[in-house]
């Protein structure tokens, strides 16, 4: 039998990968920058935090991404398991919007990491982040049903 961390690895994976296709997808419509990956890298470059250049697409940025989505994913089977929280429609509307609301106060302090401003349409970029994690949570209690 896998072990409740294994699968919360997995049913991690799973949401935090539909929510960064969304962003990508929602990127590639809209011509913002909304790839959560590329933008952890891009305030990292600008910052005295690493020392070489990284990539747009290094993989510091994409496991930073994935270990925040793995703590989402922690908090929410935590919320589960004490009852506070169903697997039903407005439960995890509302979860969505509330990871949405702590991923906005994220990157607003990560905004004031770098030296030089990421050009970026903040609004919209913050408008974006209640909905990817709306799909996140979506993706999250479907996966947790089917597990």
């Amino acid at each position: 039998m896998l072990s409740t961390f294994f699968v919360l690895v997995l049913i991690s994976i799973i949401a935090t990968s539909c929510m960064t296709l969304f962003s990508y997808a929602s990127s590639s419509l809209k011509k913002q920058k909304f790839q959560e990956p590329h933008l952890i890298n891009a305030i990292l470059n600008d910052s005295s935090i690493i020392p070489h250049p990284l990539s747009k697409n290094h993989v510091l940025g994409w496991l930073i991404h994935y270990t925040i989505g793995l703590i989402f994913t922690m908090f929410f089977y935590f919320l589960y398991k004490i009852n506070w929280l169903e697997l039903d429609a407005l439960p995890t509307f509302f979860f969505g919007i509330g990871i949405g609301i702590v991923g906005i106060i994220g990157w607003k302090i990560m905004f004031i990491i770098p030296k030089t401003p990421q050009k970026i349409f903040l609004r919209r970029f913050y408008f974006h982040l209640i909905l990817a994690h709306l799909v996140f949570a979506i993706s999250l209690s479907v996966a947790v049903l089917l597990c």
